[in-house]
């Protein structure tokens, strides 16, 4: 019994975060010849790195420069010519990228969180609470028409595309398992926020977005 108790004393003070990461086998189904000539420019200047849900702010590890750079490396990683938006056909701005403060839950998941958080709080945080949050990406993607045969000056939008398939699972004490900046870690974040735009991309080439 002695040493129950010391495990969960221990869990509640290392909390942690864990997540999968399938941004590689995500890719591995995509054929990028059909992308190499494809010239894309990517903004993420005005992006919104955080949200706010049951009272909390849930803010982003990663600051603005390193979703650019996340961004233009998995498009390279696709395939795509990362160009500047005078050379560009087509554009990719990036409105948000966020934890969604755990509404990705459903079914089951959201049952077990709701009775794990209540045992954590009947036990004073003895017995830990499970959460997770999905990394949620929300991207408007413009393309630059054709007038009279040739490129025209300005873009025009085409389609607005979403994704959250990066999923974090944490564990921790109830006073800290809605503490994103806390308990999940800036690796963990990492690899689903890579799971959650390679899945973006993949979406948008499924629909025929730069056909």
């Amino acid at each position: 019994m002695k040493i129950i108790v010391i495990f969960f004393f221990a869990v509640l003070l290392i909390a942690c975060s864990s997540t999968q990461y399938e941004s590689a086998a995500l890719i591995k189904k995509i054929d990028s010849e059909k992308l190499n000539t494809v010239k894309l420019n990517i903004n993420s200047r005005g992006v919104i790195l955080a949200s706010q849900a049951n009272e909390r702010l849930y803010k982003l590890h990663h600051n603005v420069g390193q979703v650019q750079e996340m961004f233009e490396n998995i498009a390279k990683r696709f395939g795509f010519q990362i160009a500047n938006e005078d050379e560009a056909e087509y554009r990719l701005t990036v409105l948000d990228v966020k934890p969604d403060g755990g509404e990705c839950l459903q079914g089951l998941s959201s049952f077990n969180k709701g009775l794990s958080f209540t045992l954590s709080v009947i036990t004073f945080g003895i017995l830990p609470a499970t959460n997770g949050y999905c990394i949620q990406v929300n991207a408007e993607l413009f393309y630059r028409p054709e007038v009279y045969g040739e490129l025209s000056d300005e873009m025009s939008p085409l389609s607005l595309f979403e994704s959250n398939e990066g999923r974090i699972d944490v564990i921790a004490g109830a006073n800290e398992i809605d503490n994103y900046q806390r308990i999940v870690t800036i690796e963990d974040e990492s690899r689903a926020l890579e799971t959650t735009i390679v899945s973006l991309f993949k979406n948008m080439i499924k629909q025929g977005a730069f056909e």
